[in-house]
């Protein structure tokens, strides 16, 4: 069996073509990485090397062989990181989104059991995360289901808007996106899908980003209609008693939840997926607007 080192020591000669640079790269002497491209070419019998007085070579071979083993390399370096990413993953779990509302309402549920990745998942990252191990399960609001990947729907995340009384809106139960036109709504500088959604179904209705803080404060202090959805308003921890919550029906305004991981670790988020299911199923319009009613 060749030994890590002596494939090393190849693939760097093959980058640099100076046993010098080879030896100060791998933190030996020159005579050591000699010595191991020597035993390297016996214990395969190959002529791996042209060698001449104060040259060396390689041949046709040892190229073709250097590429194969800078190959084998980054297999290796890349399983050991799949491995200790699959040791961490039994120890802790760890969840990523597409979707901020979903991961919002995962991190209240889960905050002590669970981590969560530091920033949003790219949909077509996805895949290659599960497949890493990077991510035990992660929040989309598209299936993805192959031979090792399932999907398993949550529900719905709803958008909705919150008036005041001052709001012609506010005597509706209901509203649909063409209601919208000609209001100022502020909103929170990043909506991720939802922004989308809103860009391409409302018309001549005027958004005005704001940072968390200052949407906080204009939220507090102001009459400016908001969005919500069915997550983030029952995750609200201030109360807005003077707006009305009033859901948007149109079928674009709903979002589906799916869970998806690798079959493998079914075992591992079952549990964590039906919390999320019975969660969602609960979460209407009119369960939080009686929630907020019973608090006044």
């Amino acid at each position: 069996m060749i030994e890590n080192y002596l494939w090393q020591y190849l693939v760097l000669f093959s980058q640099t073509e100076k046993i010098t640079l080879v030896a100060k790269e791998m933190n030996v002497t020159p005579a050591s990485v000699s010595r191991g491209l020597k035993k390297l070419e016996e214990q395969l019998g190959l002529r791996l090397f042209d060698r001449k007085p104060q040259d060396l070579r390689l041949t046709s071979v040892g190229k073709y062989l250097a590429k194969e083993a800078a190959e084998l390399l980054k297999h290796q370096e890349q399983m050991l990181h799949e491995v200790k990413n699959y040791a961490q993953q039994q120890a802790q779990l760890k969840f990523g989104s597409t979707l901020k509302g979903a991961l919002l309402l995962a991190e209240e549920l889960f905050d002590d059991q669970v981590a969560f990745s530091a920033k949003y998942i790219l949909p077509s990252e996805v895949e290659a995360k599960l497949f890493k191990r990077e991510n035990s399960l992660i929040f989309t609001s598209k299936r993805l289901e192959t031979e090792t990947i399932a999907t398993t729907y949550l529900g719905n995340e709803s958008l909705a808007i919150k008036v005041t009384a001052l709001n012609p809106l506010y005597e509706k139960k209901t509203v649909k996106f063409a209601d919208l036109t000609g209001h100022k709504f502020v909103v929170a500088e990043n909506l991720g899908i939802w922004g989308t959604i809103l860009e391409e179904n409302t018309h001549d209705a005027l958004f005005l980003p704001q940072n968390s803080l200052a949407l906080a404060e204009i939220t507090q202090h102001s009459n400016f209609p908001i969005f919500k959805t069915n997550i983030t308003a029952y995750l609200d921890k201030m109360q807005d008693e003077k707006r009305k919550l009033i859901p948007i029906i149109d079928k674009t305004a709903q979002i589906p939840i799916y869970a998806v991981y690798l079959k493998e670790n079914e075992a591992l988020v079952k549990d964590k997926i039906i919390k999320m299911q019975k969660i969602l199923t609960d979460l209407n319009f009119k369960s939080i607007n009686n929630k907020r009613a019973h608090h006044a």
